[in-house]
């Protein structure tokens, strides 16, 4: 998979949702954009990757902005951290490990942490 597979997922799950809240077909959906119904079940699905003009045509045919379907590739420290695992840590711990991250952490700050958290520095 490519790095920007989750995008066009991403997307085709946007256009899948506004599709069916407008009670749309992907018959008619295809009809409108001058595609197939495959071609609209493989956006939909993120296994077709969409050139930029098409995104604008599905846009206009569900009566939206084609920025309406664009992800935000920025996530939040929270959504990195969770999905690196590290959700259960409490708020102290998720700020220790940012400040990591972010360069803003020392050996020193962790020894400090584990003393508040009543466990020893790992050797």
């Amino acid at each position: 998979m490519g790095s920007f597979d989750s995008v066009y997922a991403e997307i085709g799950k946007q256009i899948r949702q506004l599709r069916e809240k407008k009670g749309i077909t992907q018959e008619r959906l295809a009809e409108l954009a001058s595609l197939t119904r495959t071609s609209i079940t493989n956006i939909e699905k993120g296994r077709q990757k969409l050139p930029i003009h098409t995104l604008y045509v599905l846009a206009n045919a569900l009566g939206a902005e084609a920025k309406e379907f664009l992800p935000n590739l920025r996530k939040s420290k929270k959504q990195v951290l969770a999905k690196k695992g590290l959700k259960d840590l409490s708020t102290k711990e998720v700020r220790w490990v940012e400040a990591v991250m972010t360069g803003g952490g020392t050996y020193e700050n962790q020894e400090e942490h584990n003393s508040e958290a009543g466990s020893k520095p790992a050797s």
